[in-house]
C-alpha cells in the first residue's frame, strides 16, 4: 500500500510538472502573439526548422541556423551577425548589424538583406552569395563604414 501511495504521488508530480510546462508555453505564446515581435539574445536552432511568418519580427544578437531550416517570411533584426551552416529560404527581410556568414545554403527568393552596423562589416560565402535585394545602409564613419567581400556577391533584385 505504502509502494502505490508513493507512485502515485510521483505520477500526480509528473502531471503537475508536465501542466506547469504546457501553461508556461501557453503564456510565452499568448505573448508573442499579441506583440508580433520576438526578443532573444543568440537564436540557435540546432537542426530544427524556424519559420518566421508575415508581418512577425524577431529582434536579437545572433543568428545562428544550424543544419536546420529557417524560413523567413517577416523581419529578422539583428545586432550581431547571421550565421548560416544549414539552410535558409524565404521572401523575408534580414536587418543586419553584424556580419553575414554563409557556409550552407541561402535560397534568396524575393528577400531583403540590409546591412546597417556602425563598424566594418563582412559577407562570407565561400562559393559567393547571391542576394534578391540587397541594402548597405552602414552608418559608421568614413572609415568603419565598409562591407568588406570575402568572395563574390550578385545581387538579382535591386
Amino acid at each position: 500500500m505504502h509502494n502505490r501511495n508513493k507512485h502515485t504521488k510521483q505520477t500526480d508530480h509528473g502531471m503537475i510538472r508536465s501542466s506547469l510546462k504546457i501553461a508556461v508555453v501557453l503564456f510565452c505564446s499568448l505573448l508573442f502573439i499579441q506583440s508580433n515581435t520576438l526578443f532573444a539574445q543568440v537564436l540557435n536552432n540546432d537542426g530544427a526548422a524556424i519559420s518566421v511568418s508575415d508581418g512577425i519580427v524577431i529582434q536579437g544578437d545572433t543568428l545562428e541556423n544550424t543544419a536546420g531550416i529557417l524560413r523567413n517570411n517577416g523581419t529578422i533584426g539583428l545586432r550581431g551577425h547571421f550565421i548560416n551552416t544549414g539552410t535558409a529560404t524565404g521572401d523575408g527581410i534580414y536587418n543586419i548589424a553584424g556580419n553575414w556568414n554563409n557556409t550552407g545554403v541561402f535560397n534568396r527568393g524575393a528577400s531583403t538583406v540590409s546591412f546597417m552596423g556602425n563598424n566594418i562589416q563582412s559577407i562570407t560565402s565561400p562559393g559567393g552569395e547571391i542576394f534578391y535585394n540587397l541594402i548597405v545602409n552602414n552608418s559608421g564613419a568614413s572609415a568603419t563604414n565598409r562591407i568588406i567581400l570575402s568572395n563574390n556577391v550578385n545581387v538579382s533584385g535591386t
